[in-house]
């Protein structure tokens, strides 16, 4: 969401740590006191930790008696725009309304489809020592939400650090850069593209 407000990612992550976001615990915890605490579930989004090793079979399994015999419309997600391109969308500070306003995303995927590279993931997006930062800073409380919510997933699975072997800061950088660059020439050869497939006076001013 921080994109939408001329936040580059580095910028809202420090933020988020100021601020003590996001704050699972204290959400899960108010919940339990609204509904009963018995009542209440949090998954980590870990296959070993959810019926079937899948997100929407486990929600189902609540719901229905037999969720293997249910069909799921896997083209219909929350699809994200691609890390690389919030960081360049950070840059244009106005554009969105709100950090609300997603009628880019869907215009993009009207336009381009939702199998577009500007909706691709990127693991290797995040900086490896920001993530340790992040994953240190909020450590205690998400030992005592893996204690209270979900005992049964070992605490490192779903909390530990990241593989080791990870390049140098330069190198990261040069990756970053070059993962960038190829989502930008991914992009501007679909657009002119599709430009090219669209009739000429759809393309002419009017």
């Amino acid at each position: 969401m921080g994109f939408k407000e001329g936040k580059s990612f580095a910028e809202y992550s420090q933020e988020a740590l100021r601020r003590a976001n996001p704050h699972y615990l204290a959400v899960g915890q108010a919940f339990g006191r609204l509904y009963g605490a018995a009542n209440v579930t949090v998954r980590p989004l870990q296959a070993e930790a959810l019926q079937g090793g899948e997100l929407l079979m486990d929600f189902f399994a609540h719901l229905v008696e037999d969720p293997s015999s249910l069909s799921f419309n896997q083209d219909r997600s929350n699809l994200s725009l691609n890390p690389f391109f919030c960081e360049i969308l950070a840059g244009y500070q106005g554009f969105f309304r709100d950090i609300h306003d997603d009628r880019l995303k869907q215009r993009l995927i009207r336009t381009l489809g939702a199998g577009n590279a500007l909706f691709q993931r990127e693991r290797d997006f995040m900086d490896p020592e920001m993530a340790r930062r992040i994953m240190a800073h909020h450590r205690e409380e998400n030992a005592r939400l893996q204690q209270q919510f979900f005992p049964h997933v070992p605490f490192e699975a779903v909390f530990g650090d990241r593989d080791a072997g990870e390049p140098d800061p330069g190198a990261r950088l040069r990756q970053s850069r070059d993962r960038a660059e190829q989502l930008q020439r991914h992009v501007i050869r679909d657009l002119l593209e599709l430009l090219q497939s669209m009739p000429e006076g759809a393309r002419s001013p009017a």
